[in-house]
């Protein structure tokens, strides 16, 4: 599966139903956990959830296998693709368990903030999910941050209203 135009989220979900955003594949990109299980002719049990109108191509695995042996530009391209997805899943699986939550928080609306501006439309419970913990630990991480005057919640989105203290809070543990 390649996506042509859009997003669509991996994720993993536990027995008792809760989710860890593993990775997005987004405009050109392909899912790498679905190359690796055809490679391997393993399965490898992951969700898929479209987040926005997407277009995708889905080429025939004996067709695609048989690319890999002919365009090696195109081996190349998939083993990029998976050296890329485990660096940063084997991030996220660092973060979760080395990183404190807030560090995860400053650092997920660090980067959201790059491409989104300083409002992020997000609720408590999809945070938790991107971060792969639960909604109460957010709420009470964020109302932390909304009294020490670095976040606003609002309905259905976080306002950064000190990137500075946000930083710091990425920095040290102070916060």
């Amino acid at each position: 599966m390649f996506v042509l135009r859009g997003s669509v989220r991996i994720l993993k979900v536990s027995r008792q139903g809760r989710e860890v955003t593993l990775y997005r594949v987004q405009d050109g990109q392909s899912c790498v956990l679905m190359m690796a299980s055809i490679l391997g002719e393993s399965a490898y049990e992951a969700s898929a959830s479209i987040e926005a109108e997407t277009e995708i191509m889905l080429i025939p695995i004996p067709l695609f296998k048989s690319w890999l042996d002919v365009y090696q530009p195109l081996k190349r391209y998939i083993f990029q693709q998976i050296t890329q997805r485990i660096t940063s899943v084997t991030e996220l699986l660092e973060n979760i368990a080395f990183k404190p939550i807030s560090y995860r928080i400053a650092d997920f609306l660090i980067k959201q903030s790059a491409s989104n501006g300083t409002v992020i439309k997000i609720t408590h419970e999809q945070l938790a999910i991107e971060l792969g913990t639960a909604r109460e630990v957010i709420s009470r991480a964020l109302k932390d941050f909304s009294r020490k005057n670095i976040v606003v919640s609002g309905r259905g989105q976080l306002q950064i209203v000190d990137r500075n203290l946000l930083l710091q809070a990425m920095n040290d543990n102070s916060l």
